[in-house]
């Protein structure tokens, strides 16, 4: 009995201990959950505050990436709107073989005396050897005038159609004119004793006439009665003709009264002091011809050509309009350098190279300061051909025919 009551005690004991073990542990649960959800005033702070760095690093790295994007998309912008040049300056290094072979057989064309021009500068260098860049030669279409009559090719006839009648007289003007559809009749000018102003290409009557002297030693009635047509017809039989025999030597007065504005005249003078007074002769000859107006000139009529700069530097103070070209001896182009040509450019709208000093490099680096470009005097059709593609703007000849015939065949 006794045993039993100490073993009844001894359970009792047991399990109070087990509640208060039981009580103690769910206070401390409660406890560490309210710990877990309540944060002191301290620790809020310190929440706070790495919220606070978190958001200012998330803001700093937005802006770096803003910043980033907008450089890219700057740089892409530039990229996108790169000027012709420049994009034309990347497209050079891509230079073909077959456009370097064909630049060796155009330089197997230039004179070896031109390695002294500013145009043709070290041609036997391998960056020389190229042909023309593709930069190079769209400036020069950008910057090239083109022929006032509208032609791509103007035709001039030398000292009118004088392959086939006697040069400088109505004849030969006649079947260039008439007969061929020349763009121009060409006329070199003297001047008489008594001042008339006359179309003969040499500065004495011997070549062309049966008299002898100077033509600035006739009057004009003088200077009339000589037989301008006769030596064509023993000089040239298989073009004779009959009519020719007295020809007569034309002043530039019964020319413009002929032709007038019907036709174009490229008209060339010579030194003022050769003939003193000739440029404003030749003007107020124009002039009154109604050959100086606007529309005349906007029109080509008249262009004015010469191998002296100082004459036409006096032409163009005189009357600015008038359109202007200056003739270069042979040998003279290879000499030139860029200001030269630049000084010529002041005045001239044009330049006329003996036909032999071009090349193709040469044309196109003229073209690509401005120039119009008619070489002369260019008779055989192969010449005609090559010069054309060169680039050239029309050449003079004394044959118009043929070239008017090139012109149509390129055309087809």
């Amino acid at each position: 009995m006794k045993n039993a009551k100490r073993i009844m005690v001894s359970s009792m004991t047991a399990l109070s201990l087990t509640l208060l073990a039981s009580t103690s542990m769910a206070k401390a649960d409660e406890n560490n959950a309210s710990t877990s959800t309540t944060n002191t005033p301290e620790q809020t702070q310190n929440d706070t505050n790495q919220q606070k760095q978190n958001n200012t690093q998330e803001q700093s790295q937005s802006a770096t990436n803003e910043s980033t994007n907008q450089t890219t998309n700057t740089q892409q912008k530039q990229n996108q709107t790169q000027s012709p040049q420049q994009q034309t300056s990347q497209e050079q290094s891509k230079v073909s073989t077959k456009e370097q072979d064909t630049t060796n057989q155009s330089e197997t064309e230039k004179n070896p005396n031109q390695n002294t021009n500013i145009i043709n500068k070290n041609e036997n260098s391998a960056s020389s050897a190229r042909p023309l860049s593709e930069a190079t030669e769209k400036s020069a279409k950008n910057k090239e005038i083109h022929n006032l009559t509208g032609e791509k090719y103007a035709t001039i006839a030398h000292r009118g159609a004088s392959g086939y009648a006697p040069e400088h007289t109505l004849y030969s003007y006649d079947k260039s004119h008439n007969d061929i559809g020349a763009s121009y009749i060409e006329i070199d000018l003297q001047m008489t004793k008594d001042g008339h102003l006359v179309a003969m290409h040499d500065e004495t009557v011997d070549r062309t006439t049966n008299g002898t002297g100077r033509v600035d030693s006739y009057n004009l009635d003088e200077l009339k009665k000589l037989d301008a047509g006769s030596k064509f017809n023993s000089q040239h039989p298989e073009y004779a003709d009959d009519q020719y025999k007295g020809a007569e030597v034309p002043t530039l007065d019964e020319i413009l009264e002929r032709y007038g504005t019907d036709a174009n005249y490229y008209i060339e003078t010579k030194s003022p002091n050769v003939y003193p007074g000739m440029e404003e002769k030749l003007l107020d000859t124009l002039d009154k011809h109604h050959m100086l107006t606007n529309q005349s000139l906007k029109n080509g009529h008249v262009m004015i050509q010469s191998f002296s700069q100082a004459s036409l530097e006096k032409v163009h103070n005189l009357n600015s309009d008038v359109p202007l070209v200056r003739l270069l001896d042979k040998g003279e182009l290879p000499n030139l350098t860029d200001k030269d040509l630049e000084s010529i450019k002041n005045v001239a709208i044009g330049v006329g190279p003996e036909y032999t000093d071009l090349t193709k490099d040469n044309v196109q680096h003229l073209k690509s300061m401005g120039f119009l470009v008619h070489p002369f005097t260019v008779n055989k059709k192969a010449d005609m051909e090559r010069l054309n593609s060169y680039g050239v703007d029309g050449v003079f000849t004394n044959y118009s025919d043929v070239y008017k015939q090139v012109i149509e065949e390129n055309k087809s």
